[in-house]
Formats: structure tokens, sequence, C-alpha cells
């Protein structure tokens, strides 16, 4: 009887699901992260969010521009082309969608007394689809 108590129980055996179950979980979430990464790259890559994206840095530029002009001058100038070359290069003045230089931003010149947040530049040449809106760049006055 001494012998039938030292012989050791079989250790019970967990089953493998959870490890099974959190492999499966981590490999379908890699694999959702890849497709957004994939998905990401390819919308910054796109020609259409290049546009945008250096149209809204020439707006900027421009707006900043307008800003130490009406500083300088006290008054903004009668048209974009004040800026040029002085303040800004010419080829800044225009939208990267236009490429015959025909039509610079839409300009509205504001009073120097005009509140903040006045619209002063904007591009609405940037459509992703033709029946979809275009987007609206814009430059807002800031306070000096």
């Amino acid at each position: 009887m001494q012998g039938d108590q030292d012989v050791a129980k079989p250790e019970r055996q967990t089953p493998r699901y959870w490890r099974i179950g959190f492999v499966g979980c981590s490999v379908i979430i890699v694999f959702l992260v890849g497709l957004l990464a994939i998905a990401t790259l390819a919308v910054y890559r796109s020609p259409y969010y290049r546009s945008v994206i250096n149209c809204n840095r020439r707006i900027e530029s421009a707006g900043a521009a307008l800003d130490r002009y009406a500083i300088k001058n006290d008054a903004y100038p009668e048209s974009l082309m004040g800026l040029a070359p002085d303040y800004l290069p010419a080829d800044e003045l225009y939208c990267p969608l236009v490429t015959d230089h025909s039509a610079a931003y839409s300009y509205f010149r504001p009073a120097v007394d005009t509140p903040d947040g006045a619209v002063v530049l904007e591009c609405n040449r940037h459509r992703m689809k033709s029946n979809v809106p275009p987007i609206i760049i814009r430059y807002l006055k800031r306070r000096e």
C-alpha cells in the first residue's frame, strides 16, 4: 500500500483553447493594422491629397506675406500681385492646380480695422469628383 501512495498522480492538462484564441486574435489585429497603414499611405500618396496640402501651404505663406505687407504699409495691397517679388515669389500666388497662371487665389481685400476671422484668401478648385462640392481652403485675417 505504501507503494500505491508514492505513485504520482498524472497532472491534469489544461486545454489550450485560450492560447489558440489569443494567437488568432493577435493575427487578426496585426492584419487589420497593416490594412489601415496601407490605406493611410495610399491616401497620402494620392495626387489629390498632395495638391490640397500644397495649396494649403501656399495660402498660408501668401497670408503671412499679406500680414507683413499690412504691418509695413498700414493697408493691404490692391491685388495679390502687389506682394511679388518683395514679399513672396509670384509662383506662390497661384493654386498648384492652375498651370497657366490665369487666375490667382480669390483675394478679398480687407480694411486694416476689419475684425479677425474675415476671409482674405480662398481657393475652391479642389474637387475629388465632379458631383462632389469642392474643398474650400481659406486664409482668415489674424491679429496684428
